[in-house]
């Protein structure tokens, strides 16, 4: 025969305790560069935008930072509800038809190579570039680290990083 379940109420102390001797310290380090961003900018691979260029380049939109960038073409058509759609390219779509770069933001990838992709990049490039940390621009699979999928890049990454509390 089955018993019913009991119920079991446990109280927790919420107090902190002190233990002698032990310190505890941390830094606010922004997650770009705990993912690696420094080391791959000093490999000079792709092409990093970092807090300081995007300050001096006193731009409203991450979008305005990519045009500079060799090897990838920034695209925009009318949309529907007359504003624009953004896409990005990279340069090698000249030779091999639509080719859209991969786009990932605090390392986690937000599109594939997929036209049907195109609303969470739009999002991505209207955020304010005071918002913005930090941004990585891989024009095909030799440069792509293999974080961003090395190889299967076929069309390159363009990957942002947020700032943090924005």
């Amino acid at each position: 025969m089955a018993t019913a379940p009991k119920l079991v109420n446990i109280a927790v102390p919420t107090a902190a305790y002190r233990i002698p001797g032990l310190v505890v310290e941390a830094s606010a380090e922004p997650v770009h560069i705990a993912f690696g961003f420094n080391e791959r900018k000093r490999l000079g691979f792709g092409h990093q935008i970092d807090r300081a260029e995007i300050e001096d380049r006193d731009v409203p939109y991450p979008r305005d930072l990519l045009h500079t960038v060799p090897g990838i073409i920034l695209k925009s058509t009318r949309s529907v509800d007359g504003g624009f759609t953004w896409m990005i390219e990279s340069a090698r779509a000249a030779n091999t038809g639509d080719c859209r770069v991969q786009v990932y933001a605090n390392g986690v990838r937000m599109s594939s190579s997929s036209a049907t992709d195109s609303g969470i990049l739009d999002d991505l490039l209207r955020v304010p570039a005071g918002d913005i940390e930090a941004v990585e621009v891989y024009r095909g699979p030799a440069e792509t680290p293999e974080i961003y999928g090395g190889s299967t890049a076929r069309c390159g990454v363009v990957a942002i990083w947020h700032r943090r509390g924005r």
